[in-house]
Parts: C-alpha cells; structure tokens; sequence
C-alpha cells in the first residue's frame, strides 16, 4: 500500500520522515525472499 518511489530508503511524506528497508525474516505469505536480500537499518537520532 505504498507509492512505488518510497518503497525503500529514506524520504520525506506529509511533514515527517519515513524510512523503509527490506527488513531481514519472511512472512507466512512469502516464506522465502527471492532477490531481495535480507538488510537491517541502524538510525542515529539526533536533537536539532
């Protein structure tokens, strides 16, 4: 359920920051990845 330019990384949507990644296990649905590489994000927050 969401726009095709947004379904990986960091970008901006409605005022606030989204981010996306691939994430690392498999799902009920799709219980293998098939070109698509399991990733983990580490984001460092930080005050303004």
């Amino acid at each position: 359920g969401i726009d095709r330019p947004r379904v990986k990384g960091l970008h901006r949507h409605r005022g606030s920051w989204l981010h996306v990644s691939a994430g690392l296990g498999t799902s009920p649905m799709a219980p293998m990845r098939f070109c698509c590489p399991p990733e983990a994000s580490l984001l460092t927050l930080v005050p303004r």
